[in-house]
């Protein structure tokens, strides 16, 4: 089977994000991948970032995220747009809590 282009693959896993599926991102990981959020924390291995990642969607249940460029060269890629949601204690999206900031 053919190695997949490197930017359909990040393409695939911002359908699966905003999906919400856990299981679809890391699907599309390697067992030693290691996740690193935009605060430096990092998940090692796919069983702790399906963790992270339901953790994630049940805490911003409506999280999405969009690319207005993307750039490919060999297997490196860079994605720049949005993203946003709004932050839940309890399951209830409360407009004053809807974020947007820009992303990488």
């Amino acid at each position: 089977m053919p190695a997949a282009n490197p930017v359909d693959v990040v393409l695939q896993f911002e359908q699966r994000i905003n999906s919400h599926s856990a299981e679809g991102v890391c699907a599309l990981l390697t067992p030693d991948s290691v996740f690193i959020d935009s605060l430096g924390n990092k998940m090692q291995g796919t069983e702790k970032s399906r963790a992270g990642w339901e953790g994630y969607f049940k805490m911003v249940p409506d999280y999405l995220i969009s690319h207005t460029e993307i750039f490919g060269q060999g297997d490196t890629v860079a994605m720049f747009g949005v993203a946003q949601g709004t932050y839940s204690k309890d399951g209830r999206i409360v407009k004053e809590n809807f974020w947007k900031t820009p992303a990488a």
